[in-house]
């Protein structure tokens, strides 16, 4: 949900630019583990069943609300009928409303507290021409302020402005344990 945005132009063809953006971020890991927070203390833990079986939930996520404003360098140029355009630049994110969540045949909330960073910092461009656009994200801060302290989203999307829908979305999130590195990589479209 975008709730405003702002072009301050230098020239003809660079400005600066702004916008304010409301999004639900998703980010889902291996099925096998879940991240919970316990005594305080986040960390990923195998995942085990109430019941004492070999259930494994379909799936095991992080899920929150975060208000983002980006402040980008912008370049565009009008190229026949269509612009080119390209820009780049940092961006602060307020993160709220955080759960650590499984579903296994419903959903379940492991912990309301999983200590996120509150505020973010992440990189971001765009380019594009017409109606395509490529976009990418990726964090300069962590998610989280304990065990996975090396949790940092990177995302990329692909879209054609004319279909007002996003083709695809993927985001990687990789972080480290004491002994392992696990990846995460979602597609999904939009």
């Amino acid at each position: 949900i975008n709730g405003f945005s702002f072009e301050y132009p230098f020239n003809s063809s660079w400005a600066l630019t702004s916008a304010m953006s409301l999004a639900f971020v998703s980010h889902h890991f291996n099925t096998n583990y879940v991240l919970n927070t316990v005594d305080g203390i986040t960390s990923m833990q195998p995942f085990k069943s109430e019941e004492g079986d070999d259930k494994r939930p379909s799936k095991s996520y992080l899920s929150y609300w975060a208000l983002r404003v980006p402040i980008m360098l912008e370049w565009s140029n009008r190229i026949g009928g269509d612009d080119v355009y390209a820009a780049f630049g940092p961006s602060i994110e307020f993160r709220f409303n955080e759960r650590s969540r499984y579903k296994l045949g419903k959903r379940h909330t492991l912990t309301k507290d999983v200590n996120m960073n509150p505020i973010g910092i992440n990189l971001e461009a765009r380019v594009g021409y017409g109606f395509f656009m490529l976009y990418a994200r990726t964090a300069l801060t962590p998610l989280s302020h304990q065990v996975c302290s090396r949790m940092a989203p990177i995302h990329s999307r692909m879209r054609f402005q004319t279909l007002k829908i996003y083709i695809v979305s993927s985001t990687i999130l990789s972080y480290k344990t004491a002994n392992s590195t696990y990846l995460c990589h979602i597609d999904r479209f939009q």
